[in-house]
């Protein structure tokens, strides 16, 4: 039996049904609950196989976003799917390939509770192709914000993205840069709406933007609210392509 390691890092659409996070009970109840992943840790696991997925479960905690992915090794696919109960997916990440999927989670949006209090959710891991090989798997729980003049440096070691917290006040505009020493990486944002719990959890296909430069060119998001909207907290995602990287985020 492959054994679940893990391994310290150095950092850290599709629609959902209404009210697809807020607190509803499971159809079905877990006598044996997943093991839960402990947060900013990489978990590098051997083949599972198409017909034997890894359930794992996580604590979402107010108020910042939290990301989960997975990387698969040199062509190995793997999808990842979150939701509310064990048995019930809500949203998947079905990227082609050895790409990076990952699926955010706005802690603000996902539920109506006091800040510092968590839920669980449910994470699947599935291999969709017949290649067969590792993968590596990480829950990035965010941290500080990402806030101007204040760069941050992430040496990332098989992790598969991390997520940063950028707020936005109504009528401005936040450049997003991320800069490589050493890897490949790229930039994803999400966001949510406060009012819509359908949008509190979101798959890297909808991500509202992103930046995906070759080799060691800088990526580069902007992020504007409108004077019309509420400003608000965003979700930066980067994602990281190597087994290894060197890069500067940085907010101005």
């Amino acid at each position: 039996m492959a054994l679940l390691i893990a391994v310290s890092t150095t950092v850290a659409g599709l629609g959902l049904p209404t009210q697809a996070l807020a607190n509803v009970e499971c159809r079905y109840s877990i006598a044996s609950p997943p093991p839960l992943m402990l947060p900013n840790v990489t978990y590098k696991r051997d083949d599972i196989g198409p017909a034997n997925p890894l359930r794992l479960s996580l604590e979402v905690a107010k108020p910042k976003w939290s990301a989960i992915a997975v990387k698969g090794g040199p062509g190995v696919d793997y999808d990842l799917a979150l939701g509310r109960c064990e048995d019930e997916p809500l949203v998947t990440s079905t990227q082609s390939g050895a790409a990076v999927d990952f699926v955010a989670v706005d802690g603000n949006a996902a539920w109506t509770a006091p800040p510092g209090t968590s839920r669980t959710l449910y994470a699947t891991v599935t291999r969709a192709g017949s290649v067969t090989g590792q993968f590596a798997l990480e829950y990035s729980t965010g941290g500080l914000p990402l806030r101007v003049g204040f760069p941050e440096s992430l040496n990332l070691r098989d992790t598969p993205a991390v997520v940063r917290d950028v707020y936005v006040a109504s009528g401005t505009t936040a450049v997003i840069t991320l800069r490589l020493t050493a890897g490949d990486a790229d930039l994803a944002v999400v966001d949510s709406l406060g009012a819509a719990p359908n949008t509190a959890a979101r798959s890297r296909s909808q991500s509202i933007a992103q930046s995906n430069n070759p080799g060691l060119t800088p990526e580069t998001v902007a992020i504007t609210v409108g004077s019309a909207e509420p400003g608000r907290t965003f979700g930066v995602v980067v994602v990281n392509n190597a087994a290894s990287g060197n890069y500067t985020l940085a907010r101005s």
